[in-house]
């Protein structure tokens, strides 16, 4: 079999086992026939073989019953707990950074406590329009979403637009506010405030913030002008495109010049520190990682914005069961960061005076 028939095939085998489970969530305590492997194939696009395969699968499993010469039937395993979908970027779970890990964690915990069902969605290679099928296919009462992805930056606008035209109930984590869709979104603005009234105590003027994350700088560049007004912070704000590229970028924006405090990227949090040792300013510069950096070096004093991820995730369950009363609703959320000290050794830098 081709790379193409047979990723075709584990598609059609993936809609047909979503479609009968569908059949088993909605028929509750009921037996009821499903459709035969020949109108399977037909609805699904593929081979009458495939369709086969997979009933005979479910058999096996004992999700289905089949009956010589009458037909495939459901068991009865009535559900009525709602489904909701998760996924972390496009569903490629190769490797999680420190975010996906404790966003997936808490969203997980606070889940497992209520009454439901989740279902963990792939969509790694796929269309928009795929992906917009599959969601439909699965007929879940809700969708969770974990950002930010390289996905979205090419396929997002196409994708959140026909999700809010089928009004896929939909929600959004950690990803800039859609217009017709619900979501959690984390803000900077107390983060933001206590940090203009640290550097105003400390008498720092000289602030740069230099970030490789698109949504980060996103999120972060539409307020922080508020917070650092030019009568009374010479505050300047840059960003590259390619990661690999920070330092040089780094160097380049900052001429080689220590300021007086450094906002970075929570991924890029050794590099700076690096730079700033190269051009003698660790002592002198306070450095801030716009996230929580796990597994930094024990000597590395910095200040960071923490997420709360806790309550994010219990303000993202209360929006999913929310859809079950109120399917047209949207409703979009912000969780405030604020501003923590990683202070280990006595270092000066990394102790805060509020």
């Amino acid at each position: 079999m081709n790379p193409r028939n047979e990723q075709d095939s584990c598609g059609g085998v993936l809609s047909i086992r979503h479609h009968i489970y569908n059949i088993i969530r909605k028929s509750g305590k009921s037996s009821v026939k499903v459709p035969s492997s020949y109108d399977l194939a037909r609805m699904f696009g593929t081979t009458r073989r495939v369709a086969q395969r997979e009933l005979e699968r479910l058999i096996f499993a004992g999700v289905l019953i089949g009956k010589p010469r009458i037909g495939t039937f459901t068991i009865p395993k009535p559900q009525d707990h709602p489904l909701f979908g998760v996924t972390v970027g496009n569903g490629d779970h190769f490797i999680w950074g420190d975010f996906e890990l404790m966003a997936l964690s808490e969203i997980y915990r606070e889940l497992a406590q209520r009454p439901c069902f989740v279902h963990d969605l792939r969509i790694i290679g796929k269309s928009p329009a795929a992906c917009v099928n599959e969601l439909l296919s699965l007929d879940l009462n809700g969708v969770l979403w974990i950002g930010p992805i390289e996905w979205a930056q090419k396929h997002g606008q196409e994708f959140y637009e026909e999700v809010s035209r089928r009004q896929i109930p939909f929600v959004t984590y950690g990803i800039p506010h859609r217009e017709g869709l619900s979501g959690i979104d984390f803000s900077y603005r107390t983060a933001l405030a206590e940090m203009a009234e640290l550097f105003g105590k400390e008498k720092r003027r000289t602030i740069r913030a230099f970030l490789a994350s698109p949504f980060v700088y996103e999120a972060f560049s539409s307020v922080c002008a508020e917070y650092f007004p030019a009568e009374k912070f010479d505050f300047a704000l840059g960003s590259c495109e390619r990661i690999d590229q920070f330092l040089p970028e780094l160097a380049r924006f900052l001429n080689r010049e220590a300021p007086d405090a450094l906002l970075v990227s929570s991924g890029n949090l050794k590099e700076a520190a690096a730079f700033l040792k190269s051009c003698d300013g660790e002592n002198a510069c306070r450095l801030v990682s716009l996230g929580p950096t796990a597994g930094t070096d024990a000597d590395l004093p910095y200040l960071f914005c923490d997420n709360p991820y806790r309550e994010a995730a219990h303000l993202a369950a209360d929006l999913l069961f929310s859809f079950q009363e109120n399917p047209g609703q949207v409703i979009h959320l912000f969780v405030e960061k604020k501003l923590r000290a990683h202070g280990l050794n006595g270092f000066r830098n990394a102790d805060p005076t509020i």
